[in-house]
């Protein structure tokens, strides 16, 4: 009995020293690189399951093609302004577009003077790409510029011509402003399927189809940022993201830049027949 103990504790130290060393490598690499990557895998995924819904399922699935579309599909510095001065290079229907059109995608929609610099420490997103947010969706949010925000959101939407409310077909849940004739949108925004803006109501941060000079107007003043896949075949390049507004007074901004969207987005309405 005391033998075949002994024997039976002494197997693992035997069949180990009598392995290749190339197989004692491999183990010794595999194990901590496992833990290393468990831990990596739960740490992340609880951080992308926090920012709440967004347009793929919240579950390992579609962790899994959030992070496919972040290391293999998106592109760029999500900051740089020189993107949009080429968009013949990552500009999806740039090709397909009229002269016109693509005069109107250079042109700006903001008005006189265009975007002031925006004040206080530049936002980031966080670093996924669906859904794309700027805070987790538990993070504290000022009451009031919440209600301001949404309000005049509402606002828009009821004000707004051609263009109807309706729920985003990639986030799936809660409301967005969409072109009511999804076949006058131009084709330099033709991935849009018609959508102009949608509020994240997990944490303010907003998503607008921009012309590409509005879009390079609000990157370089510091409202917002490019989307990781805009221009791509998924999103079109005037896709951006606008941050989450600190004040009231920069609520007023970013519905202003939701105009702009608006602007552009029905820039072919009536026109659609003639491309």
């Amino acid at each position: 009995m005391s033998t075949s103990f002994t024997h039976l504790v002494r197997l693992p130290y035997e069949l180990w020293t009598n392995l290749p060393i190339w197989t004692k490598a491999t183990i010794c690499l595999t194990i901590p690189t496992t833990i290393f990557l468990s831990g990596w895998f739960m740490n992340t995924y609880r951080k992308w399951s926090a920012m709440g819904q967004g347009g793929l399922p919240r579950n390992v699935f579609g962790f899994a093609l959030d992070r496919f579309l972040w290391f293999f599909v998106a592109s760029g510095d999500l900051r740089s302004q020189e993107i949009y001065d080429r968009p013949e290079a990552l500009g999806r229907g740039w090709a397909a577009a009229s002269g016109d059109e693509k005069t109107r995608a250079r042109t700006s929609f903001l008005g006189d003077g265009g975007l002031e610099k925006r004040k206080g420490a530049g936002g980031r997103t966080l670093p996924y790409a669906f859904p794309q947010r700027e805070r987790f969706a538990r993070e504290w949010q000022v009451p009031k510029v919440k209600e301001a925000y949404v309000s005049a959101f509402q606002r828009l939407c009821a004000e707004s011509k051609d263009t109807q409310v309706r729920t985003p077909s990639r986030k799936r849940h809660g409301d967005a402003l969409f072109l009511r004739n999804t076949a006058a949108t131009p084709a330099v925004a033709s991935a849009s399927k018609g959508e102009i803006a949608h509020i994240h109501t997990s944490d303010l941060s907003a998503h607008v189809v921009l012309s590409l000079a509005d879009a390079k107007e609000v990157v370089a003043k510091g409202w917002g940022q490019r989307h990781s896949l805009s221009g791509t075949s998924i999103l079109p390049l005037g896709w951006t993201m606008l941050y989450v507004p600190r004040t009231v007074e920069e609520v007023d901004v970013m519905i202003g830049i939701m105009r702009a969207a608006v602007g552009f987005m029905r820039s072919n309405v009536g026109r659609e027949k003639a491309r």
